[in-house]
């Protein structure tokens, strides 16, 4: 075979491997974020982890929205960190994290009144056959024990016939104290004095509590108010 006929057979070749190398890569992306979805963030990234004590330490992590633990991942293995009340930040995925009540919050406003978001997510069945033709589902952390064992050695994959759930949690900070916020009825009772011009606020701007961004206009609108 002469060599300008071969040439063009060379180049078709090197193109398909990279086009397989390129589809594989990305669907072990895709397997990537379907084994780690119950964590906050699809991957592992260096993180800053600040000490009550002053000292610093980076580490590869992630977030579990199921156990509400941090997880570091070194030489393939993952474990929870250890002494979450050691911690006084951290910084993940340009997201600052403190511990609280067994788990981390992130800060979404640091202020007079400040606001967290309790990343939290449960199991849900996909549902099983009930009577009559119904379909009953189950939702909560019944089956959080299939992900690690004594040792911490998870198994990243969703149990089957399971999907992964937000129900993420929010807590407003006001003289030093830390209220979850799960109604607009327990936001107001949090400003006594000044109830009446809130709930007015709410209602002219359309504010939906269940809502970050909306909760976000609530707070600085409740920090420029009280100053």
């Amino acid at each position: 075979m002469k060599r300008h006929n071969i040439l063009p057979i060379r180049k078709m070749i090197i193109s398909v491997i990279i086009i397989f190398c390129e589809v594989t890569k990305l669907t072990a992306q895709t397997d990537s974020l379907i084994k780690r979805s119950q964590f906050l963030f699809p991957d592992f990234s260096m993180s800053v982890v600040k000490l009550k004590t002053g000292e610093t330490i980076i580490a590869n992590m992630n977030y579990n929205t199921i156990t509400q633990k941090m997880t570091f991942s070194q030489n393939g293995a993952l474990t929870d960190l250890n002494k979450p009340e050691a911690v006084d930040t951290i910084l993940l995925q340009n997201k600052k994290f403190i511990f609280y009540k067994n788990a981390f919050l992130e800060i979404l406003v640091n202020a007079r009144v400040s606001l967290y978001i309790q990343h939290k997510n449960d199991f849900k069945s996909s549902g099983r056959p009930g009577a009559y033709g119904t379909t009953s589902h189950t939702l909560g952390p019944t089956s959080v024990s299939t992900l690690y064992s004594e040792n911490k050695a998870y198994d990243l994959n969703v149990p089957e016939n399971f999907s992964v759930v937000p129900s993420p949690f929010y807590w407003v900070r006001i003289n030093n104290v830390m209220h979850r916020i799960d109604s607009e009825r327990q936001f107001l009772k949090l400003f006594p004095k000044n109830g009446e011009e809130i709930k007015q606020f709410i209602n002219k701007s359309d504010i939906n509590i269940k809502k970050q961004e909306d909760l976000l206009r609530l707070v600085k609108y409740c920090n420029d108010l009280i100053g």
